[in-house]
């Protein structure tokens, strides 16, 4: 956050939910995120795209992705690197 202050669950939750209806109205066929983090958005949209790629710059980042799309089946349209947004 910007101010330094803990965001609430409550608060990450109501934004996670409205971002992702937002991008869901859109019916994207292919999505870039940049700045993926854990995936929180990517669980909720990869499985309604053909092709998700999805990017951030923390190596921890990538590895949890990684193993999150592994054997998935949701997630077989998924692509994740280690890359900061400059680098793309």
């Amino acid at each position: 956050s910007y101010t330094g202050s803990v965001i609430s669950d409550e608060e990450m939750s109501h934004w996670l939910e409205l971002t992702c209806s937002r991008i869901k109205e859109l019916k994207p066929n292919n999505i870039i995120e940049v700045g993926s983090g854990t995936g929180m958005i990517m669980s909720r949209l990869a499985p309604l795209c053909n092709k998700y790629f999805a990017t951030d710059f923390s190596e921890n980042s990538i590895k949890y992705l990684k193993n999150q799309i592994y054997n998935n089946k949701d997630y077989r349209n998924v692509s994740v690197i280690n890359a900061a947004a400059l680098d793309i």
